[in-house]
């Protein structure tokens, strides 16, 4: 018979500090009187941690339960046998048919020996059957022969990453003979959040007491456990600005093994991005890596993005098994996806690591997007701030039209400077009231394009022009206006300057010649450029 590891076929001990999940137990247990139930979630989301804290309450209530932890070495139908009598005997010691069932085994009989199995588990009590890390399971025929046959007394606990491919799992769903706890169930609520960082705030109040009065305990400062850096000096400050249940639930988006880093780090993402790497992303193949690293940049994940963003015809199919891996992809009712929030972050910094494949990425993606500012925002994440400076070249005016000026000018910041872009500042400036600067932007973008054949050049000497009259500096604007009207070239330019005409009169109280240049400038496309210019001369 192959040797079995005891811990394999036992449930592990669940460490005590980790914190109770009594929604997550009470929900194991509705689930139990199904023939089964599977907990799939993504590394770090407590499966092991929470289903060991439900096995041990059920062996202390007198129930019969058996644990098998499956292994990617479990390559065949004879190991999970092996695997599965161990576990039994350590569950059923005194079962008089285990001799026979094990006299049968081999690598050729294993379902002869599964037989035996389910012969003997039907005078057997109750027996809950936990096998955890199912999704390493290579060969699933024997849990399938299992699942089907054996007696109805037995119920099944299947925990991993991904559900192995069960013929016979669909018709358990449909039936309702089964149910799967999914990783949004087994992610942390608020309410739970909040009550870790009381022990947590208790505990480190505790260290700092026991700092100050020397009885921390020898090689650990404060008195706190190890790997917990809450020397007492800092004990306060940590309790006010990193125990706070809102801003972990909105940084770790409940995650547990976030939440667990962020309680023992203080927030520091470099041991955790380090857990990341070796526990999720290296264990994908190349083509998942690079497709989530490419995908990471869209905020909403459709089969038609990632095959255009990924430079491939196959999104479809690498979304659905990463979701039925669950990693990390949340399904949305209208049929996209969205990755979580914190591995997205993990991700985009990994992908800030290979300027490349970002530059692609981004590139692809502002392609794709029907919002020009978003288009905007993936050119200038690129980096490609030439291509990102001529889009905003065309949306500038749009942004001023619809009162977003604020917006132009966070975005002007960002791109390079053009003598159409300081125009757009200037007039972004002066609807933000900010009078002095606009002034001196139209000022020196005159004095920059001195060319009076140049669009630019009047278009500069209206907007300084413009700033004089909202202003109320009469004197200014008219000089200014003059050198504006001479420079304007088309029809609309020069009714506007005729227009600021008007106003800057409204401000000396002429009204009268108010309304002779707003007539002018109504009739300006029926009247020869030739006969304003004298009158206004």
């Amino acid at each position: 018979m192959l040797s079995v590891a005891r811990t394999r076929v036992v449930a592990p001990v669940v460490a005590g500090h980790a914190a109770p999940r009594v929604r997550l137990q009470s929900r194991f247990d509705a689930c139990s009187h199904l023939r089964a139930f599977a907990v799939v979630a993504p590394p770090g989301s407590g499966k092991t941690t929470h289903l060991a804290a439900w096995a041990a309450g059920r062996i202390a209530a007198g129930g019969c339960l058996a644990w098998y932890s499956v292994s990617e070495t479990d390559e065949d139908e004879f190991t999970f046998v092996s695997h599965v009598l161990a576990a039994l005997r350590a569950s059923l010691p005194r079962a008089d048919w285990m001799a026979q069932a094990e006299a049968l085994l081999s690598a050729q009989r294993w379902r002869s020996v599964l037989d035996v199995i389910i012969n003997g588990l039907c005078d057997a009590p109750v027996v809950v059957w936990v096998l955890d890390d199912v999704h390493a399971l290579r060969i699933p025929a024997a849990l399938d022969y299992l699942l089907r046959y054996a007696p109805q007394s037995v119920h099944f606990v299947l925990s991993g990453r991904q559900i192995p491919v069960l013929a016979c799992w669909g018709g358990l769903l449909a039936r309702g003979d089964a149910a799967v706890i999914a990783f949004d169930e087994m992610t942390l609520s608020r309410e739970e959040i909040a009550a870790m960082c009381a022990d947590r705030r208790a505990r480190v109040s505790a260290g700092a007491a026991g700092s100050s009065d020397g009885g921390g305990r020898s090689g650990t400062p404060g008195g706190v456990d190890a790997g917990e850096p809450c020397e007492a000096p800092h004990a306060a400050a940590l309790a006010d600005t990193l125990l706070d249940p809102d801003r972990i639930l909105a940084a770790t988006g409940g995650w547990p093994i976030a939440v667990d880093f962020w309680l023992r780090t203080g927030g520091d993402p470099g041991s955790f991005d380090a857990f990341l790497t070796t526990e999720i992303l290296d264990g994908l193949v190349p083509e998942e890596q690079d497709f989530l690293l490419r995908c990471c940049v869209l905020d909403v994940l459709t089969e038609d993005a990632c095959d255009r963003v990924g430079g491939r015809a196959d999104a479809g199919r690498i979304l659905r098994r990463l979701h039925g891996a669950g990693f990390f992809l949340q399904a949305l009712t209208d049929g996209t996806w969205r990755i979580h929030g914190l591995f997205r972050g993990f991700l985009e910094h990994r992908l800030a690591q290979q300027p490349r494949l970002r530059m692609l990425a981004h590139r692809a993606a502002a392609k794709i997007c029907a919002d020009p500012l978003d288009a905007l925002a993936h050119l200038l994440a690129a980096p490609d701030r030439v291509a990102a400076t001529l889009l905003l070249e065309r949306e500038a005016p749009r942004l001023l039209a619809d009162g977003r000026h604020r917006r132009l000018l966070s975005l002007l910041d960002a791109v390079e400077e053009t003598p159409l872009l300081r125009l757009q500042r200037g007039h972004a400036l002066c609807l933000e009231g900010a009078y002095e600067e606009a002034i001196v932007t139209f000022a020196r973008l005159v004095a920059d394009v001195p060319s009076s054949d140049d669009p630019i050049h009047a278009q500069a000497l209206e907007g300084l022009a413009r700033v004089h009259v909202v202003t109320l500096q009469p004197r200014k604007a008219v000089d200014v206006l003059r050198h504006a009207w001479r420079a304007a070239r088309a029809v609309p330019e020069k009714a506007r300057v005729l227009e600021l005409y008007a106003e800057n009169c409204l401000n000396e109280g002429r009204t009268r010649a108010a309304s002779r240049f707003r007539r002018w400038a109504r009739a300006l496309v029926s009247m020869r450029g030739e006969t304003l210019d004298v009158r206004l001369l």
